[in-house]
């Protein structure tokens, strides 16, 4: 348990690595030569899921075996989209009562004390599908304490139309805002959540936080 919770970190950084402005996947490599077998396992399940490249060098041997990016298709979209309430909350929360979690598969989840987190898997996942997700339209709160109108969500579609991409933002945003409702959170104070001053007739609301 302690080993997958482990290769959270790795995960993190492999995906900033092949992110936005990274550079051009058929010109990245992982090399898996000499390491720990366990991590070699994972780090060529990652490159195949995300079609990048291994290489490897048997010992004795001056010769590179490349192992190619196989086109890896998984049924995993599907699942994601189907719960994808609860993945994103064990995502931002860290974990939720393992009863919630019995939709998704068990290579994307580990389980410990009644509750269930993502496996390393479980955000590689997550990862790979989550911007198309959040760029979409505008997803339901994770917590019932947030309530977004249909009114809201049409003025995020006009401006997203107008002024450019902010459907993937404006649904962060929601979600760091929920985690300080749910755990108090640090997070709030970049949202820079504030009660409104002054008179606002027009607005049918006390507080504002920035999107």
């Amino acid at each position: 348990m302690n080993f997958r919770a482990a290769l959270g970190d790795p995960v993190k950084t492999l995906d900033e690595y092949i992110g936005d402005g990274a550079p051009d996947r058929e010109h990245v490599v992982c090399n898996i030569t000499g390491r720990f077998k366990a991590i070699n396992g994972f780090v060529q399940t990652w490159a195949m899921i995300n079609a990048i490249r291994c290489a490897y060098v048997f010992e004795g041997s001056e010769a590179i075996l490349e192992i190619p990016s196989l086109p890896v298709r998984l049924d995993a979209e599907a699942m994601v989209r189907s719960n994808l309430h609860v993945v994103r909350r064990m995502s931002i929360f860290g974990s939720c009562a393992r009863g919630e979690a019995g939709g998704l598969s068990p290579l994307m989840v580990m389980e410990d004390d009644g509750q269930a987190a993502l496996s390393e898997w479980g955000m590689v996942i997550w990862k790979k599908y989550q911007h198309a997700i959040y760029a979409a339209e505008v997803l339901e709160p994770i917590t019932s304490r947030i309530v977004i109108s249909p009114g809201f969500k049409k003025e995020v579609e006009r401006q997203h139309e107008k002024n450019g991409p902010r459907i993937e933002k404006i649904n962060s945003q929601i979600d760091r805002f929920a985690q300080y409702l749910e755990d108090n959170s640090k997070h709030v104070k970049s949202l820079d959540f504030k009660e409104l001053k002054g008179r606002h007739e027009d607005l049918p609301c006390t507080h504002a936080f920035d999107a």
